[in-house]
């Protein structure tokens, strides 16, 4: 039993190397270049800094003054809805009262009762 467990964990560990080499194969193969697409996105923004860099600044409006914004109230909490506290049940009262008899006694003393063949 042993070296079938062995066996079994050398055959999943290969399984696992060769997916792996072949996943990094296909990404390879078939992942858009990472180089090419770098040069294109600073191609395009190289434009877009020359053409904001040639317009001319705005006149200098002075900005309005920020109001200040009130907090909310805060609310009073809400009541509760029982004002008195709950009793709890005293422990004398979760046992099963003396006279009653549990099934497995009662079946007891039927069989003590019932006379033999």
């Amino acid at each position: 039993m042993t070296m079938f467990i062995i066996q079994s964990a050398l055959l999943l560990a290969i399984a696992y190397i060769l997916g792996c080499i072949l996943g990094c194969l296909l990404h390879r193969m078939f992942a858009e270049k990472p180089v090419e697409t770098a040069v294109a996105t600073a191609a395009v923004a190289a434009p877009a800094a020359a053409s904001v860099a040639t317009r001319p600044a705005p006149a200098s409006v002075p900005a309005p003054a920020p109001e200040p914004v009130k907090a909310p109230e805060p609310t009073p909490a809400p009541m509760p809805v029982v004002s008195k506290p709950v009793a709890k049940a005293s422990p004398s009262r979760a046992r099963l009262p003396r006279n009653r008899l549990l099934p497995g006694r009662a079946l007891q003393r039927q069989r003590q009762s019932l006379p033999l063949p």
